[in-house]
């Protein structure tokens, strides 16, 4: 008999990868993709731990499918197997008590644990019990043209605040060669854009005495007109490494992005998180960067309202912030993490979070306006990567700009032409908050 699966993926691209190695797997043996949960025989909820907000969301869907399963009825109820983070970093959670578990590592053994799940049985994977190389696993992508390709798992980190420690374990770097040819294989299927992620792809190496400009060197070594896209990298990693990082950005296919957190700008809630960099070194990474290319791209990472954070280091981080003016400012709101130094220390108001995080927002939306008005009357080439379902389609340039291009009233001849996979020339006319808006030029 053959089964339907549904996965509800939540969290980083690394999760995203995680599910799609699942399809992958799912499909190797012969299971069928589900369109609704409703339709599925399984339905896997792979999880996210980061943030309350996160486990919150985890909470709404479990009840949301606990229900479906009740409404069902016995018998004709779709099982459930909740993967990722959460049942790694909280396998005591009380919620996952009577449901059946796998772990972030355990991935490549879904359609074991999900036919085990389907005779009735409630499996508790955490680890692999035959563990096969990650990059060797079958995938289905979710974009055709995107390849979310990890290059390592688990991180060289202790933050404070953080449970990815505890949900994806100790760095372990995926060797060069296995990446390369992942890559290469994925672009001869017809991939245009690749993410490499990791918890910290700055990290990527350090257990193999190599380094994230040697990888790097080596995927740009593959020929083809494809874009990638480096994932988060910390300040502490890229600060040994900042000039031959710097040099492979000559090569254009390597988006002028860099995803380079900074949490706090004040260095004694940095030495409070554990974060093993000063906000002087991530300043001086910056300059780098922008003396390279003054529209180089940074997106950051602040957490606002940590325990311990005094209204002067929050100020000293809306500081920085003016100064480095990023591209993109990821945003959080402080919550504590069950397991971590910092859920045990006094607590703010949520009053007090809560005012920071208005003003963090009002900044941010500030300068992400400020920054993207820059770019209008601008000509530039574009990969399309996404079809929206509003009649849209999503490119980015050499700057990884989001960049929107609508599709209403169009002729089909032209719109045959703003396909994902395909480049184009387009004059930026507006800009958004979050994105731009442009058309496409001959």
């Amino acid at each position: 008999m053959t089964h339907r699966y549904f996965i509800e993926t939540h969290g980083c691209s690394l999760n995203f990868s995680d599910s799609e190695y699942m399809e992958g797997r799912l499909e190797e043996a012969d299971f069928l993709r589900a369109e609704t949960p409703e339709s599925a025989d399984i339905i896997i909820l792979n999880t996210c731990t980061v943030k309350d907000r996160t486990y919150y969301n985890f909470l709404n869907r479990l009840s949301f499918y606990e229900n479906l399963q009740r409404q069902k009825g016995e018998g004709k109820s779709p099982a459930l197997l909740i993967a990722g983070c959460i049942p790694r970093a909280m396998p005591d959670d009380p919620h996952l008590a009577n449901h059946a578990i796998l772990g972030a590592d355990a991935v490549g053994e879904v359609a074991e644990v999900a036919e085990a799940v389907l005779r009735g049985e409630t499996p508790h994977r955490l680890e692999p019990l035959h563990p096969v190389p990650r990059l060797n696993l079958p995938i289905r992508r979710r974009n055709p043209v995107i390849e979310i390709l990890p290059i390592a798992r688990g991180c060289l980190g202790a933050c404070a605040y953080c449970q990815t420690r505890a949900a994806r374990g100790e760095l372990k770097s995926y060797p060069a060669g296995d990446i390369v040819h992942h890559a290469r294989k994925a672009l001869e299927e017809g991939v245009r854009e690749i993410w490499l992620t990791a918890q910290d792809t700055g990290a990527w190496g350090l257990d193999l005495e190599s380094s994230l400009p040697d990888l790097l060197s080596a995927v740009l070594a593959i020929p083809g007109e494809f874009r990638i896209r480096l994932g988060m990298a910390n300040p502490n990693h890229v600060a040994q490494f900042t000039a031959p990082l710097l040099e492979l950005f000559a090569d254009r296919r390597l988006f002028r992005f860099l995803h380079l957190p900074l949490q706090s700008g004040s260095n004694r809630v940095l030495r409070a998180m554990n974060r093993n960099y000063t906000v002087d070194e991530f300043l001086r990474i910056c300059e780098s960067f922008y003396a390279h290319d003054p529209d180089f791209s940074i997106a950051t990472d602040v957490i606002a309202g940590l325990p311990g954070e005094t209204e002067d280091d929050f100020q000293q981080t809306l500081n920085v912030l003016e100064k480095i003016r990023p591209a993109v400012i990821n945003r959080s709101r402080y919550s504590p993490r069950p397991g971590t130094p910092a859920a045990l220390m006094p607590q703010h108001p949520q009053a007090v979070i809560s005012e920071r995080s208005r003003r963090l927002t009002e900044l941010v939306e500030r300068i992400s306006l400020e920054k993207n008005r820059r770019w209008i009357g601008e000509r530039c080439r574009v990969l399309i990567d996404v079809c929206k379902r509003d009649g849209s389609v999503i490119t980015r340039n050499d700057y990884y700009k989001s960049i929107v291009i609508n599709l209403a009233g169009r002729a089909p001849e032209e719109t045959a032409r703003l396909k994902p996979g395909d480049f184009c020339e387009v004059e930026v006319r507006q800009a958004t908050i979050y994105h731009l808006i442009a058309e496409p030029v001959e």
